[in-house]
């Protein structure tokens, strides 16, 4: 595991090799590593070898969107065997603008109060931490507050 340390986070490793890439200066920014298919413009998360669409091996790998929308929401209140994190948590399909829909925990909001449309944007955050002291590291979305979403909640 040690080759995926993450660069200026001794003791950081990534919860799988590959899904994303974590900020390595000020002012970079996390973000998700897809496909796209240069034969029929689809793009996938996670990465893939060809496209699920056309077959294509015409493919390459890139950044995607860190922003995008919710388009379906649950709150889990029972944890899977081996989870280490707290219960009840949120689970959500968000939708990319390049049309991938990422399954993802969801985080900066109550997990029952979701909405679909909630504006939402790419973080890394630990998720569990080793005995030696290792983090490991996974995406989430995190809720964007309606001022910058540029939503107003109306209620």
């Amino acid at each position: 595991m040690s080759e995926h340390r993450i660069a200026g986070g001794a003791g950081r490793v990534p919860i799988r090799p590959g899904l994303f890439e974590v900020p390595k200066g000020p002012g970079a920014e996390p973000y998700l590593i897809g496909t796209r298919c240069l034969d029929c413009g689809r793009s996938f998360f996670p990465r893939r070898a060809r496209c699920a669409v056309c077959f294509s091996r015409s493919v390459v790998d890139g950044p995607l969107s860190r922003r995008g929308r919710i388009e379906s929401a649950t709150a889990v209140r029972q944890a899977p065997v081996e989870y280490r994190g707290d219960v009840p948590y949120a689970l959500g399909l968000v939708r990319l603008p390049e049309g991938v829909l990422v399954h993802a925990p969801l985080t900066g909001k109550d997990p029952g109060g979701w909405q679909l449309e909630d504006e939402v944007e790419l973080v890394i955050e630990p998720i569990h931490t080793q005995a030696d002291g290792t983090e490991i590291l996974a995406y989430k979305f995190r809720a964007l507050a309606p001022a910058l979403s540029g939503r107003e909640d109306i209620r």
